[in-house]
């Protein structure tokens, strides 16, 4: 055979391959089709139990059991009689922590998927939130913790003048970084700037650069992350103000929504390619299927992350034994390990074991659960404050109380 036949035969070859790949992919499309328009026209019955309304009931009842569990916990020291309910408390407040941010992210999320809200109001509630916890956590340090700093100092059983230092080490280890709705209203922002449609600026081609915008909440986590972990070794001094600001969640919690937020995006792509308009694929949203599908999918991309998380952690983990033996490895012990494993869980690693708290409360979970009286989703977080607050201020006078009954001397 001559080069030109041999030339000829090979690019029929081709061209027949390329066919038979594209034949493949459209069979792909319209099963996948098949399947939307099957949704569409005959969803399923089934829905969990759980709607985005018990997830935001649950997520708010585990916040405020933190103060009382606190407040348990301060009295106990003076009153051992409390210590049982101390306990009970502080169960609640470790469980519950690990379940509130993936919670209220998803409420969010599908409120959005559903039409229920808008990324103005919870973009706009997350930041009035965010400005409140941030200026509360500065006025309790500068007015109550400065105020009664004797009454602490003896509570803690130390002397006064070492407690600007204990302060400056908890935060280092990760105890005053509390402020739960800056890392709400980053995952908002990350996914107002991935799915919103711009109506008057960014459109056409301009789309890719607010699209973009996406990375700065990431860069925001990074930066804080960063800063967290450079405190904890000592190589940077960071401002207790400094705190109030800062992520309180570990990555793994940050990527699952990454992955929640791109899981959408890219189904939404499939669907738009299959031919079907951007009106069915509003209506698909609101299926039962898709919602079951959204479950199920949310299990997947925890498993994903939790595997991301420990490979990650494994190869920070051999990186710290490997510097602190210096290569001696009769020097790895089991200290060692304890003290690399606790201070993966300080810098936010290793912490696969929250987010799979999330995998019952998701497969009971359904986003097409709606509720007629939309007045509560507006009241119940104002209800939950109020009732935060009024547990600070009747909790602390009771412990202190319980402390002056003990003989503390908190007068200066």
């Amino acid at each position: 055979m001559d080069d030109n036949n041999m030339a000829t035969a090979m690019n029929e070859e081709n061209t027949r391959v390329e066919g038979a790949a594209l034949t493949k992919k459209e069979k792909k499309i319209a099963k996948r089709r098949a399947k939307y328009e099957k949704a569409l026209s005959q969803d399923i019955k089934y829905r969990g139990p759980l709607s985005y309304r018990g997830f935001r009931v649950i997520a708010w009842a585990a916040i405020i059991c933190i103060p009382i569990a606190l407040l348990y916990m301060a009295a106990a020291k003076f009153k051992p009689s409390l210590e049982g309910r101390a306990l009970f408390f502080e169960f609640l407040k470790d469980k519950g922590n690990d379940i509130v941010l993936p919670m209220f992210m998803i409420a969010n999320f599908t409120a959005i998927l559903d039409e229920r809200d808008s990324y103005k109001n919870i973009i706009k509630r997350f930041a009035i939130l965010t400005i409140a916890c941030t200026l509360g956590a500065i006025f309790a340090y500068l007015h109550y913790f400065t105020g009664l700093s004797k009454g602490i100092a003896a509570m803690l059983e130390v002397e006064e003048s070492m407690l600007s230092e204990m302060v400056y080490a908890a935060g280092v280890e990760g105890y005053l970084v509390c402020n739960l709705f800056i890392d709400l209203l980053l995952c908002t922002l990350f996914m107002f700037f991935v799915n919103y449609i711009p109506q008057k600026h960014f459109r056409g081609k301009n789309i890719k650069y607010f699209r973009m915008l996406c990375l700065l909440p990431l860069l925001y986590e990074a930066v804080f992350l960063s800063l967290k972990i450079l405190a904890f070794e000592g190589k940077v001094t960071v401002p207790l103000i400094t705190y109030a600001l800062m992520p309180s969640k570990p990555p793994v919690m940050i990527l699952f929504f990454i992955m929640m937020v791109l899981g959408m995006k890219r189904r939404e792509k499939r669907f738009l390619e299959a031919g079907l308009t951007r009106e069915q694929y509003k209506a698909y949203l609101k299926t039962n299927t898709n919602s079951l599908h959204f479950s199920t999918r949310a299990c997947v991309y925890i498993i994903a992350c939790s595997i991301i998380d420990i490979l990650v952690s494994l190869v920070i983990a051999v990186i710290i034994v490997v510097n602190m033996s210096a290569g001696d490895v009769e020097a790895i012990n089991d200290d060692l390990i304890t003290f690399c494993a606790d201070t993966l869980r300080r810098w936010g690693f290793f912490s696969f074991d929250k987010l799979f708290a999330m995998i019952l409360p998701m497969l009971l979970f359904s986003y097409t659960r709606t509720h007629k009286n939309k007045k509560i989703d507006t009241f119940l977080p104002i209800a939950a404050i109020g009732i935060m607050i009024i547990v600070v201020i009747e909790g602390g006078y009771h412990v202190l109380k319980v402390m002056i009954e003990a003989g503390v001397d908190l007068v200066k």
